[in-house]
């Protein structure tokens, strides 16, 4: 019994979805072609010049009053069909990462872009492999991407080190994909916190009592932000910051997206990164970019 229904969240905005009836609501905002507008919820409320998909990492986005859901997990809507079909969708992420979000796309009908916005560009190893030769100093390995775990784990075999290096050190991981990228190397991860963000890694090392004292080696890419180590140091802790990598703008294909951009060919681009965003601005340059949703 679908009913067709629309929600304010915090921000102000609204979305138009379909409630499933169910005890636990869950919520798919649809994508929109050709400027469709849907009718506000309450007097007053302009209406949507565009609508999208909000899907973040694999788990359920909460706002106040909606939740919405993996797309994979809802491939077809009430009729049976898929409901992206006709959709142009471009994935900015990385080549190695960009099937995990194009493969469940797909399924519901997307005809899929992948345009890497960033490539992974590792740096000088000679910091990480010290830090490397001194593990045995640490308490704690805290990770905030699936990139740092992969620059980590190479380096460590090029050390000559592998698993039993870690076998006396926590892991904090900053969500369930990198905690995954982890667990996958057998590397068990002993905090991933609510909010897949620092400041919600910060909080769940807040609510412990095995932080003060230790000393941290926290791996990065490089001009991450400070929130984890100045919090970290507030908490008692001594924070050692190597940077392992930096994202650069990969410009391959976008002079031929451009083109489809401003052609009006692209609906939705998807990020998952604020360094993709940057990076695919300055790819294609922002009057394109501007032509889709985002």
């Amino acid at each position: 019994d679908m009913r067709r229904a629309e929600r304010r969240n915090d921000g102000g905005a609204y979305g138009a979805g379909e409630w499933s009836g169910q005890a636990e609501e869950q919520w798919i905002l649809r994508i929109g072609r050709g400027g469709g507008k849907v009718r506000g919820g309450e007097a007053g409320v302009p209406p949507l010049e565009r609508r999208a998909i909000f899907q973040i990492g694999a788990e359920i986005a909460t706002t106040q009053d909606c939740r919405m859901t993996n797309p994979a997990s809802r491939r077809t809507n009430a009729s049976g069909s898929q409901v992206l079909s006709g959709t142009r969708v471009v994935v900015t992420r990385a080549a190695n990462q960009a099937a995990a979000l194009s493969r469940p796309l797909a399924a519901l009908g997307a005809e899929v872009v992948e345009m890497p916005a960033t490539r992974v560009e590792l740096l000088d190893p000679t910091p990480a492999m010290a830090a490397i030769a001194r593990l045995a100093d640490y308490h704690w390995l805290v990770f905030t991407s699936q990139n740092a775990v992969r620059c980590f784990w190479q380096l460590l075999g090029q050390a000559g080190r592998g698993l039993d290096a870690l076998a006396r050190l926590r892991v904090a991981a900053v969500g369930p994909s990198t905690a995954a990228a982890l667990e996958a190397l057998g590397v068990p991860v002993a905090v991933t916190p609510t909010r897949f963000v620092a400041e919600g890694l910060l909080e769940a090392l807040r609510d412990r009592d095995d932080v003060r004292g230790t000393r941290v080696l926290y791996l990065v890419a490089r001009g991450a932000r400070e929130v984890l180590p100045v919090g970290l140091r507030e908490l008692g802790a001594t924070v050692d910051v190597v940077p392992l990598y930096r994202s650069v703008p990969d410009v391959e294909g976008a002079a031929a997206l451009r083109e489809r951009l401003l052609g009006g060919q692209i609906d939705v681009v998807t990020f998952t990164a604020g360094s993709s965003a940057s990076a695919f601005v300055h790819a294609v340059g922002a009057d394109a970019a501007s032509r889709a949703a985002i």
